[in-house]
């Protein structure tokens, strides 16, 4: 009978032992989650022809970096249709800006449909910038991801 006492008493050292394990693995995952800053993921919608459009998604690239930091931050661009230029490596404004902006950590994108349609190839975009199958599929995909989508109004 002694022997089935102890074996219940190292069940329940063993249990409480266990539960106390947990709540001290659930407090530091707790604490770690409170302490790292919330990471936010925004993707902008371009495909308007217009260069000081442009020029403002830029400017609202930056600033969404400075307000959360740039590591708390993941921002994609993606550029299709008429806004396919923002990406273009002719205009030397904008393909600085974006070589500056990239070294951040945002991300770039152009609509292969797009290049196609326009006779565009990844050597006539400024170094850096991905392309993807579809412009739209992209925000879609982020979208379902739980991006947050932002688009100028035109």
């Amino acid at each position: 009978m002694n022997e089935g006492k102890s074996d219940m008493s190292r069940g329940l050292v063993i249990t409480l032992l266990s539960l106390g394990i947990a709540v001290g693995a659930a407090r530091a995952i707790s604490q770690a989650h409170a302490a790292a800053p919330a990471k936010h993921r925004v993707v902008f919608h371009v495909n308007v022809p217009d260069e000081a459009r442009w020029q403002e998604v830029l400017s609202n690239v930056e600033n969404v970096q400075k307000a959360f930091g740039p590591a708390a931050v993941e921002i994609e661009v993606v550029a299709h249709g008429a806004g396919i230029g923002l990406v273009q490596i002719k205009n030397a404004a904008l393909r600085d800006r974006i070589a500056k902006i990239e070294q951040t950590g945002p991300i770039f994108a152009a609509c292969s449909n797009t290049l196609r349609k326009q006779q565009l190839t990844a050597a006539d975009l400024t170094p850096g910038v991905k392309v993807v199958d579809s412009g739209v599929a992209e925000l879609v995909r982020k979208q379902e991801e739980g991006w947050s989508y932002v688009k100028l109004g035109s």
